[in-house]
């Protein structure tokens, strides 16, 4: 049970350990509660929560759930083609380096797994294309420079996999997930996105493989 957290219920006799969570599942869940947190309160400038949601579009934007859903499935299409493109086109290269990716997600435990595509992308979709794309594109007053500088941080914050065609793919879907937060005008599509596609890479690579 080493590396376990372990709330211990004391009992007469004996001492019962209920294990749920292990230290790493809960740096993944507060990691991405506190990039969640933190993109909503710089987004708030003082003004309080709801303005900080409005802020990163993180709304719906007047938007029905149908019209929502379909922006979701063009943003989530979109991803899939450009990561098998460049997965085919580095692999011709010889440069497909993506052993480590899969070695990492594989190490990963189901309660990480599961957060990976459910709080991590909607934290990550918060700050990158939420907070970002638009303080970026404010200040340069031009939002391809908000998408550019964005998702060029998001593939940074890739390099933990060791895996220079992750970096790649994390850009690349940076700037298409940064298209459909602009032209939607709300940060929902690229959230269900996000998770749909972090869900079929965790099948395909952990689940299937």
């Amino acid at each position: 049970m080493d590396g376990w957290l372990l709330p211990v219920l004391p009992f007469p006799h004996a001492q019962v350990s209920i294990c749920l969570f292990s230290a790493q599942d809960l740096n993944v869940f507060f990691a991405s509660a506190v990039f969640l947190a933190l993109s909503v309160a710089l987004g708030s400038h003082g003004r309080g929560v709801r303005y900080g949601l409005s802020y990163i579009r993180l709304t719906r934007a007047n938007m029905g759930w149908l019209s929502i859903l379909g922006w979701s499935a063009a943003a989530l299409l979109c991803c899939l083609a450009a990561a098998v493109f460049l997965s085919v086109a580095l692999a011709f290269l010889g440069m497909l380096d993506t052993e480590g990716v899969a070695s990492k997600l594989n190490s990963l435990s189901p309660f990480s797994l599961f957060f990976a595509f459910s709080i991590s992308p909607l934290a990550e979709e918060a700050m990158f294309r939420g907070y970002l794309l638009r303080k970026i594109g404010e200040v340069s007053k031009s939002a391809s420079a908000g998408a550019a500088l964005s998702s060029l941080l998001f593939a940074a914050m890739h390099l933990s996999y060791g895996s220079s065609a992750e970096m790649a793919a994390a850009f690349m879907i940076g700037l298409i997930l940064c298209f459909f937060t602009i032209k939607s005008r709300s940060l929902v599509p690229a959230v269900l996105a996000h998770c749909a596609f972090n869900f079929l890479s965790i099948l395909f690579n952990v689940v299937l493989a």
